[in-house]
């Protein structure tokens, strides 16, 4: 996804008011890459979704809000906060 043209993106993002607001990300080939989404109302930078196997990319969005309590999705979330766990509880730091 990285040849979007970074400073529309950045203008459109600022239009992102409302949770579950999202825009299409088009890449210099006039192709969708992907969307940028504002997660949740308190979130102020959009997360960026994309299709993946066997996935349209409007699934993978609804999706991706549906798993949206907080700006990151709750899978991703809980799997960073339960390795942060282990690390500090089973890692020797010297």
């Amino acid at each position: 996804m990285g040849d979007f043209k970074t400073r529309r993106h950045i203008f459109k993002a600022k239009d992102l008011q409302k949770e579950g607001n999202a825009f299409s990300l088009i890449g210099s080939s006039g192709k969708v890459l992907g969307m940028a989404l504002k997660s949740c109302e308190k979130s102020t930078k959009p997360i960026y979704v994309s299709v993946g196997h066997r996935i349209s990319l409007d699934t993978a969005l609804r999706l991706t809000h549906s798993c949206c309590k907080y700006r990151v999705p709750e899978p991703i979330r809980q799997a960073d906060i339960r390795s942060r766990e282990y690390i500090r509880k089973n890692v020797n730091v010297s």
